[in-house]
């Protein structure tokens, strides 16, 4: 029951802020999560679970902004057992790119990282990329890159390192895969 809160909680902040995907159509991916992230800060008491369904779900907007469609929320990758991604875009030169959002790292860049060695063990040229808002931590992390066995990289989502991962996967062709309709 709590999760349903959570969710419909981030999904009500998120439609206060933003009411249409193409809010700032103008702006760039990482000018867009910085002027969003921030406003929801100012407009919001702190609540983690709900500060990182947010974040995600401005992730969310920002792939659709950009035309990387289809993307999975939360998802699970075909023989990767235990891990759901908080996206999954497949593409046809790495197979499933994930990205994991994290609003700080602390411990929480050892699961992503888990989870992108469970992928790649499966799928030998996927990519997985760590997108958070705390750039020390993001420095850090990145300053050691040799402690991580299978994440790409460490990308702030408010600056320009954002834009390039998307403007890359945008670049590729990506799989749209034929799902049973719904009923």
């Amino acid at each position: 029951m709590a999760s349903i809160k959570k969710t419909d909680h981030a999904r009500m902040r998120i439609k206060q802020i933003i009411p249409d995907v193409y809010t700032d159509a103008g702006l760039s991916p990482s000018d867009f999560i910085k002027k969003y992230w921030n406003i929801y800060l100012k407009t919001f008491p702190r609540a983690a679970s709900i500060d990182g369904e947010v974040f995600e779900k401005m992730i969310a907007i920002t792939l659709t902004r950009e035309g990387i469609i289809p993307f999975f929320m939360q998802a699970k990758a075909a023989f990767v057992n235990n891990a759901i991604y908080d996206f999954i875009i497949y593409t046809e030169k790495f197979g499933p790119v994930s990205l994991s959002a994290k609003i700080n790292l602390k411990e929480r860049w050892k699961q992503a990282d888990l989870e992108a060695l469970a992928l790649k063990h499966i799928f030998r040229s996927s990519e997985s990329f760590v997108i958070t808002m705390n750039s020390q931590e993001t420095k850090e992390r990145q300053a050691m890159m040799k402690d991580c066995m299978a994440i790409n990289d460490f990308i702030l989502g408010d600056q320009p390192g954002f834009d390039a991962l998307l403007v890359n996967l945008k670049s590729q062709k990506l799989f749209k895969l034929d799902l049973p309709p719904e009923n």
